[in-house]
């Protein structure tokens, strides 16, 4: 049975008929139909203008409202619901006689849309808090890790002399190495709280994108000497400027470079390049010769920490950060990061930004068809 009552009422106003859930929901007995009570009695008394006003449409103009309009519906020992109710006229010959009234019980939704407000303002609070907590720690963290790289560095470049002791000097080439590490991650995880919660900025400007290539491997190239792979620049003749965020886009750069470098073994290569792509869109891709990954380990490659393991042999550093952050980096120009692999093979990472960042050699962005 449908949680539908119905009444209907005289030209007035006045109850005449009421069906057994109508009696029921408001607290009355068929002597309703007898004493002549007026619908308006049914209504919480802050409301009676706005019930007034609709009858007044309904009774005198024949309105329908169809809408159904939300009231404190009165039971008759005083409590209240909430309640939908429609309004029809009841006609005779055309001319409005009495008016039908459907009422929908209403409880169960507005209970439901405060518990959704409630929980939607508890996950706010608890995503403010853990920003605010991730600010917080990342300047805690990170000025006692500017201090150990700082004063690390200074010792393994024996700025004050030897430290005259092979182990000395490799312990201390390690906390200068893995305090860099734990400041990338602290930055990524950050970087990946700014996102979530639109702290992130786009800051476009007119980018080249041949130097943002050569920076970026400028920064990764110690990493490629030391696993002694092979790092290839292969950047289109005359490609076009984009209009972008440059500091966000050298960040996805390196962030791609590194992982391809980690993922790719000794005698491998990592190739680096940018096209013009469908409707001068320019792509920058970066392709590595190393484990790949399996078609159905891709997605989660893509979130927040995903790691993927291709064995019990491979294990590598790192938060599983890289590829997430540089595809909500992406994401904020408004273009789109594809991964092609395939385990044993490589690994193709594919950011293309949309045509209209493209801009031509004055700074004019190109026509592109559609836009």
């Amino acid at each position: 049975m449908l949680p539908l009552s119905v009444c209907e009422t005289d030209s007035n106003g006045t109850i005449t008929y009421a069906n057994r859930m109508a009696l029921e929901k408001f607290g009355y007995d068929s002597t309703i139909l007898t004493d002549g009570i007026n619908v308006l009695e049914t209504i919480a008394p802050e409301q009676r203008d706005l019930a007034r006003n609709n009858m007044e449409c309904v009774l005198r103009k024949g309105e329908t409202r169809t809408a159904g309009t939300e009231y404190a519906a009165l039971r008759s020992d005083g409590s209240v619901f909430p309640a939908l109710i429609y309004s029809s006229p009841v006609l005779s010959g055309g001319t409005p006689v009495g008016m039908r009234c459907a009422i929908v019980d209403i409880t169960e939704m507005k209970e439901a849309e405060l518990h959704i407000q409630e929980a939607k303002m508890h996950a706010e609070a608890a995503n403010n808090a853990k920003s605010e907590f991730l600010a917080t720690m990342s300047h805690e963290l990170r000025t006692p890790l500017n201090s150990i790289i700082g004063f690390s560095q200074i010792m393994v470049d024996g700025a004050f002399g030897k430290l005259n002791n092979n182990k000395y000097e490799e312990y201390v080439d390690y906390i200068f190495t893995s305090a860099e590490h734990l400041l990338e991650v602290i930055s990524d995880i950050l970087d990946i709280s700014k996102i979530e919660v639109g702290e992130i900025d786009v800051e476009d400007s007119e980018l080249d994108v041949a130097n943002l290539v050569d920076g970026a491997v400028t920064i990764v190239r110690g990493r490629t000497e030391t696993g002694d792979q092979t790092l290839v620049v292969d950047v289109a003749d005359n490609i076009p400027q984009i209009m972008a965020d440059g500091r966000l886009v050298r960040q996805i750069l390196v962030n791609l470079l590194t992982n391809a470098v980690k993922f790719t073994p000794e005698g491998g290569t990592v190739t680096v390049g940018a096209r013009v792509v469908d409707q001068g869109a320019v792509a920058i891709f970066v392709e590595d010769t190393g484990i790949g990954i399996a078609a159905e380990d891709l997605s989660k490659a893509l979130e927040p920490f995903g790691q993927i393991r291709t064995s019990p042999h491979h294990a590598h550093e790192g938060t599983g950060l890289g590829l997430s952050l540089s595809k909500r980096l992406t994401e904020l120009h408004g273009g789109t990061l594809s991964i092609d692999s395939e385990i044993g093979k490589g690994t193709t990472v594919i950011v293309t930004f949309p045509p209209h960042r493209t801009l031509g050699p004055l700074g004019r962005n190109l026509p592109v068809s559609g836009l």
